[in-house]
């Protein structure tokens, strides 16, 4: 019986739970899914729990990363193949990786910006994981994607680089009507209810790159523009997962470029923000509009 390790690091909200049942429910007959957890800010911790991850399953034939840090620290320590899916970038993977990326800098990011833009938005707050090259890269795109908007940073680290839990107080600096741009990367996933809590407090119009702040929070942000990421998780078991379990010639990566523009209607009536029937979106260079999909989960006001 072949084994597959899924290496998941998100625990909130039962996350962890979600990911691997997507994963699982596409396996194989007879493959055996694990997984370890880890709490918020675990970051000095992936090393040694990859470690043990490998150790504990010497039989794996394939290994399962669920974002950037834990593909970073098992491509570190195992020669067996990685498959991948979630929020990570197109210009650099392991050598033994495959999968989905899930988005190209260039082709998503730059478009958050330009998306507050055209609600009437005129300064945008960038939260972001300062400590890793990833989410630097995102800042960097959305700082130099010629939007018009006036960018700011909140770094959501603390000094040590772990998450900074008291996301409240960094958003103090910000005011109703500005706009949030929530980046991709682990650290913002593991702090999701603080950054969308304190961006409701706060009256910011808020722009993500993952439906799941919208849909698995109770404090939901107003847009999402980016890939599915538990569709993505089911791609990646169904494409690949089972192709090396049959030991099939493993396929190259795949960059996911079915971004969907999700928009919450309730969030927009409480922050009385007109949502047009389409946007503008640039993807690798050409311009189209793109018409938003209504998300009318209930907002908490």
């Amino acid at each position: 019986m072949y084994e597959v390790a899924p290496f998941v690091n998100l625990k909130q909200d039962n996350e962890s739970a979600v990911r691997l049942m997507a994963l699982s429910a596409n396996l194989p007959n007879g493959a055996l899914a694990q997984h370890i957890a880890y709490g918020s800010g675990d970051y000095g911790h992936y090393d040694s729990k990859a470690r043990d991850l490998i150790k504990d399953n010497p039989n794996a034939k394939v290994f399962f990363a669920a974002c950037w840090p834990s593909l970073d620290v098992l491509s570190r320590h195992t020669q067996k193949p990685i498959v991948y899916a979630g929020m990570v970038t197109t210009y650099a993977t392991s050598q033994n990786s495959t999968g989905v990326k899930a988005f190209d800098i260039d082709n998503l990011c730059p478009n958050w910006p330009r998306l507050l833009k055209q609600i009437g938005v005129t300064t945008a707050w960038v939260v972001y994981d300062q400590k890793r090259d990833a989410p630097r890269k995102q800042y960097d795109a959305i700082n130099n994607a010629g939007s018009g908007l006036t960018i700011k940073p909140i770094v959501a680290n603390k000094p040590d680089g772990s998450a900074n839990d008291d996301i409240a107080s960094l958003f103090e600096q910000t005011s109703a009507g500005d706009g949030l741009i929530i980046t991709a990367c682990t650290l913002t996933g593991l702090l999701r209810v603080e950054i969308t809590k304190a961006a409701r407090r706060k009256g910011l119009i808020s722009v993500c790159s993952d439906p799941m702040f919208i849909q698995r929070t109770g404090f939901p942000s107003l847009m999402s523009y980016g890939p599915n990421l538990l569709d993505l998780y089911k791609s990646a078991a169904t494409n690949y997962v089972k192709k090396i379990l049959n030991n099939e010639n493993v396929p190259p990566p795949m960059t996911n470029k079915d971004f969907q523009l999700i928009v919450n209607r309730p969030v927009a009536a409480r922050l009385g923000v007109r949502i047009p029937g389409h946007f503008t979106v640039t993807v690798n260079g050409q311009t189209q509009d793109v018409a938003p999909i209504d998300d009318n989960t209930a907002d908490p006001g």
